[in-house]
């Protein structure tokens, strides 16, 4: 997983204005995934469970990216199916 290279600076500039409001900083990720259209039930847990993992592993990737690009306090907050 790779966040592209335009958002460094610009998280770097939100955590300079969050420092200097006193905010806090919400970083979000976002994804989109395609499936197939037709699943068993064994289909649909593997993959409920498959996605599980996959956010909990974007969420670490996330938080460990934006301590490498600013000092501000922030939340990502957790995923929400649509």
């Amino acid at each position: 997983m790779r966040c592209p290279r335009s958002s460094r600076p610009r998280l770097a500039a939100a955590g300079l204005i969050t420092d200097r409001t006193g905010a806090r900083l919400q970083v979000l990720h976002a994804e989109s995934t395609e499936a197939p259209v037709y699943f068993t039930h064994e289909q649909v847990e593997a993959l409920a469970a498959q996605r599980a993992r996959m956010e909990a592993q974007a969420k670490s990737y996330v938080e460990a990216f934006v301590r490498r690009h600013t000092a501000a306090a922030f939340t990502v907050p957790e995923h929400r199916p649509a």
